[in-house]
């Protein structure tokens, strides 16, 4: 069995490319989550202590304060990051920060195209629920005190003065397209089994419609507003599939099987729509005189490599863009935009330092 999956592994991908120009690095650095400005000149990274910071061609220009799943606004303008508490959504320019957004026990958010509001999950995974935080109508630490003076003493005062405006939906994990179509993911569960299913609301429609699918997760539309990439978990793992949504009665489409190894820690479409890159398990050197699958690792071993690879949407040709050169380090996120395809690249630290020391890497991929 391993000899036939490597077998498969080796049809599946094609041999790699030599290494594309590297534009710009941050050695030393790390970039979890990254995000991209949509014109491709700046990307704001969640580094070291969890800080996102701003750098533009490798400068860093702007270091704001901690937070996950940083999203710039559709001009560029702003970007919000990610908080525990109530007012769950910080808002920034270039002057630093503007203010707090009120989305409580949110999880995950995406901007609506016309920069004015945020889609926003929040709740467990059974009862998740989509609401929309106003992203103009800022609370400042001194609105926000002002408040609490305002409702000393009266116990539903502070539930009257912050309920959310808009509807709430259940589902989770909002994905918008350029045109304001929001997917979103739903769970649902029968007598035996549960599952995630994908729903999705066009722009103006009154109800959202729900897309054949299951166990549906990291949503990522295209940038035409075509496609939506997926990771599927189906039968040995998930894999990374699309849906054509001029045609949604064909349902998903897998790019990646097993042979590949998808992983689901990353994926980013390119700038033209024509392929996805993303993260792929490569086989670990042999171990006791036999050979095993892509993916796998020992007890007490050190993770697998990984490459960055990138799938074409028309073929599913996969073939790997970035391959480590020390077979004990990994690439551990992608994106691409504009500006270039993004990666970290972590290796193991000495036995007298604490951490993996993480590169950041930006190449001309077009």
């Amino acid at each position: 069995m391993p000899l036939l999956h490597l077998a498969l592994l080796a049809v599946a991908v094609a041999a790699p490319p030599a290494e594309p120009k590297l534009s710009w690095s941050v050695p030393g650095e790390s970039c979890w989550q990254p995000a991209w400005s949509p014109d491709g000149t700046r990307v704001a990274c969640r580094g070291t202590r969890y800080r996102y910071r701003i750098y533009q061609r490798g400068r860093l220009t702007q270091e704001l304060d901690d937070g996950h799943e940083a999203a710039w606004s559709p001009d560029g303008s702003r970007l919000f990051t990610l908080h525990e508490g109530e007012f769950g959504i910080a808002l920034w320019d270039s002057t630093g920060f503007l203010g707090w957004a009120y989305a409580p026990g949110l999880d995950h958010a995406a901007w609506n195209p016309d920069g004015k509001t945020i889609w926003y999950s929040s709740g467990s995974v059974k009862q998740a629920t989509l609401a929309v935080a106003d992203a103009k109508d800022l609370w400042t630490e001194e609105r926000i005190r002002r408040l609490f003076q305002k409702c000393l003493g009266d116990p539903g005062c502070m539930q009257k003065e912050l309920q959310p405006k808009s509807p709430r939906l259940p589902g989770s994990r909002p994905a918008i397209s350029r045109d304001g179509d929001v997917a979103f993911v739903r769970y649902a569960e029968s007598a035996t089994s549960w599952t995630n299913q994908l729903w999705i609301l066009g722009k103006g429609a009154a109800a959202p419609a729900l897309i054949p699918s299951d166990f549906i997760d990291r949503l990522a539309w295209s940038p035409d507003g075509r496609w939506l990439a997926a990771s599927v978990s189906r039968e040995g793992g998930p894999d990374l599939e699309v849906i054509d949504l001029r045609r949604p009665e064909a349902g998903f489409r897998r790019l990646s099987a097993m042979a590949t190894q998808f992983l689901e820690l990353s994926l980013s479409w390119s700038p033209d729509g024509k392929s996805i890159a993303f993260l792929r398990a490569l086989p670990p050197p042999p171990r006791y005189g036999a050979l095993v699958p892509p993916g796998f690792h020992f007890p007490h071993d050190p993770p697998p490599p990984t490459a960055v690879a990138r799938v074409s949407i028309a073929s599913g040709e996969v073939a790997d863009v970035l391959v480590p050169k020390r077979r004990d380090c990994s690439y551990t996120n992608v994106a691409w935009s504009k500006g270039g395809l993004l990666t970290e690249l972590r290796c193991p630290a000495p036995a007298d330092q604490i951490g993996d020391p993480t590169d950041v890497f930006v190449y001309d991929v077009q």
